[in-house]
């Protein structure tokens, strides 16, 4: 897998070589030196807002767009398109703390509504009151079949179960629950920059046909301590604060009766 296309250049190796071996701070700290002695390379700014946006460092993630606005016409979509995620993030890290609800992609559906009351009480630390929700929101709830990669299942769900068979888009500046019974088609773009193991992109067919270009958070929002491999999207880690009550740390993992899929290993989801 290439992640390197933005950085990977004779002068700033050292720093690449880092973020290969997983060292962030190793990594940061080389990538610091590195843009002092040359501010103006775009190459490194690039490199320093992706690993910025890897850290969930916003603030310094926003001024590297605003530094690279200011060297290069040719990071102008790059610059439009992550400030609208970014902000994604913002409000997508108000929905973890609770303080709004999720906005749910099409149609209220009885069950998504329980599973945003259940988000709310988890966030609260009321695990065994969200799980009574979830399951009252699993009876009303659709099972929808189809073929991840072309291996066939019967029901697909994240395998956080806050999530349960929905999954979270951002696009054009909004973020979504989008439920899998509203999905034809979910096609993902191939990783090729640090950022998209961060968010990555992919081509949504709608039930109805429509057809939307949205980015999918790789990696599930932070609950507790997080590691340099999580934020890389390398591993998952489960937190089970009750019984079956299963919280994800690090990448996305859909699963089904058969299988477990992390979200970087796919390339399409194709719905029945």
């Amino acid at each position: 897998m290439t992640i390197a296309r933005a950085y990977l250049s004779e002068n700033n190796m050292d720093a690449a070589t880092l973020l290969k071996q997983g060292q962030l701070a190793e990594c940061k700290a080389q990538l610091f030196t590195q843009v002092k002695q040359d501010p103006s390379n775009v190459e490194l700014r690039i490199f320093l807002f992706q690993l910025s946006c890897i850290e969930r460092d916003w603030k310094r993630a926003l001024s590297q767009l605003e530094v690279l606005k200011g060297l290069s016409d040719s990071t102008l979509a790059l610059v439009n398109t992550y400030k609208q995620l970014i902000d994604c993030e913002a409000k997508r890290e108000r929905v973890i703390a609770g303080d709004i609800e999720p906005t749910c992609f099409g149609e209220p559906l009885d069950w998504l509504a329980y599973y945003v009351q259940a988000y709310e009480q988890a966030s609260a630390g009321k695990y065994q009151e969200a799980q009574t929700l979830l399951n009252n929101g699993i009876e009303l709830a659709s099972t929808s079949s189809g073929k991840v990669d072309g291996k066939a299942f019967s029901w697909l769900s994240d395998g956080d179960v806050r999530f349960g068979p929905s999954i979270e888009v951002m696009l054009n500046g909004g973020y979504y629950w989008l439920p899998f019974e509203y999905i034809k088609e979910l096609h993902f773009e191939p990783v090729e920059d640090l950022r998209d193991l961060v968010w990555r992109p992919a081509n949504l067919t709608l039930k109805n046909n429509g057809k939307l270009i949205v980015f999918v958070p790789v990696r599930y929002p932070i609950h507790g301590n997080t590691t340099d491999q999580q934020l890389l999207s390398r591993t998952c880690d489960w937190d089970e604060p009750v019984e079956h009550f299963f919280i994800g740390n690090g990448q996305r993992v859909l699963i089904s009766e058969d299988n477990e899929y992390p979200l970087l290993d796919i390339t399409s989801i194709v719905f029945e």
